[in-house]
This record gives C-alpha cells, structure tokens and sequence, in this order.
C-alpha cells in the first residue's frame, strides 16, 4: 500500500499528484425523469455526464447508483442487474451517459416526488489474466507454509486505481453510520485519519477535518472495508488478485505475452 505524505513549502501543502487524482470521478447534468416506453408501461432514465480525461479500455470508471424512497431519509444501492442502458458498471468513454429502470409500479418506483438518485463513480485499472509467481510471505516471514513460489492463473479483473479517500468513506459513513457504524474514534485524529463524528447515537453526523479530503482513509477493519465496497457494488480482490495487481504477472500483458515481467516475484510493488 502506498503511504499518503504531505510537503510544505513556505506555508502551502502540496499533495502528490497520485492523491491530487483520488476520489470519486465527477459527474455533472445528473436529471431523472419518468418515460412511456413503447410497450406501455413506464421506465425511470437516470442521465448523467461525465468528463474524466483519464477514462479508458485500461483505466475506466465503476459507477453506481444510490437511491432513497423516503426523501433521502435511508438509501440503499440500485443492483446492475436491475438497471439497461451505457450509464453504470465499468465505464470506458467519457460523455453523456443514461442508465434505465424499468417496471417502476412493480417495482415501487413510481413516486418520483420522494426518489433520489446519487451518481458515484471512481476510477479503476484492468489487470490482464495469465499465470504469476505466486509468493504470499505469511507471519511476517516467519510463516514458511507458503514461502515456496507457485505458479498460479488467473482472469482479467478490475482494481481501484487509487486509495479509498477519507472524503469518499465519509460520504459511505453519512449515509450508513447513524448508529457508529464503520466509524472508529481513532478517525478523528487530524494527522492520521479526519473524520469528526458529531451527534448522539441513532443520530450521528460526520465532518471531514479540511485539508485531509484527498488522504488515504486508515482505522479501518476489515469487515468495514468489506461493508463499504458493498455499499458501492464492489468485492475485496482475492488473495492471488491483490498479488498479480501488485507484482504483475509473469507476462505484463497477460495472454498476449509480449511483454515480460522484469521482476515477477518482486516482495514489494
């Protein structure tokens, strides 16, 4: 894992460029509105723009879609499977996009005074498949059950292209953390973390501390990374996915297999 690090020179922080990039991807134009499709029956289009220089085939952006039924009260995330259209999952052009509900009076949808709808998408790299050395070092290096290298396989995936932000997990929190859910005390450390929980239990609210936006979110456990990639729609990677995204496999291009890998069993990225 990349370590945050700030510089200051003569009184101004400068961020590194990497941090500059991370967050959510902005979306901009976001409308919804209620259609008669030709089969009779009524569908909800979701639109949205979005102009990332940076989108492709390689490096392309997950969106999702959040809604509330109850004037933004509670929120819950739209299923892809649920939804038709260029506006969602992985996104690899930039522009205007729409995504389409259909069946909205099977499905509960058609008050369009009390629906929400949140447009979220970050930035992801595709790691090509193929075999790689696999080489976990267990128990500090103390564990020797996994120390010999193994040739394993895997297929193409997507991978988040930067940290998950203090301001996207607050975001996460403020939606899902009525009750101190995800949050840990530790967060509200200015240094370290900078998320300020405010409020009662039942009713918290959460502030991001200013200048710390763009930083790496820490304190996090595991069950709580795991709950916020599935407030987005995401999985953690496995374990051999996290050490071909990181090492590259024996071929950098996976199948193709014209570029070697110079240092396939490299212990750090």
């Amino acid at each position: 894992m990349r370590r945050g690090f700030t510089l200051f020179l003569s009184g101004i922080m400068v961020l590194p460029a990497g941090l500059l990039r991370a967050g959510w991807i902005e979306i901009s134009e976001t409308a919804t509105k209620q259609e008669t499709t030709e089969l009779g029956g009524p569908r909800i289009a979701i639109e949205y723009r979005i102009e990332d220089a940076e989108i492709s085939a390689a490096e392309p952006a997950y969106v999702f879609i959040r809604y509330s039924r109850d004037s933004g009260a509670t929120w819950s995330l739209l299923p892809l499977e649920d939804l038709l259209g260029n506006g969602h999952g992985i996104v690899t052009r930039r522009g205007k996009k729409v995504s389409y509900l259909w069946g909205v009076n099977q499905t509960g949808f058609s008050d369009l005074d009390k629906l929400e709808f949140k447009v979220r998408a970050l930035k992801m790299a595709r790691v090509p498949g193929g075999e790689f050395k696999m080489k976990s070092v267990l128990g500090g290096g103390y564990d020797d059950a996994w120390m010999d290298v193994r040739v394993n396989s895997v297929d193409s995936f997507y991978i988040a292209k930067y940290e998950t932000t203090v301001a996207m997990y607050a975001d996460y929190l403020k939606e899902v953390g009525a009750d101190g859910t995800g949050w840990h005390k530790r967060m509200s450390d200015k240094l370290r973390g900078g998320i300020i929980q405010t409020g009662e239990p039942g009713a918290y609210s959460y502030s991001v501390v200013p200048g710390r936006e763009s930083y790496p979110i820490t304190y996090v456990s595991w069950y709580d990374a795991r709950a916020f990639l599935q407030w987005c729609g995401l999985k953690l990677p496995t374990e051999p996915q996290w050490e071909i995204a990181v090492r590259g496999g024996i071929y950098l291009d996976g199948a193709k297999k014209q570029r070697p890998n110079p240092l396939p069993e490299r212990k750090y990225p």
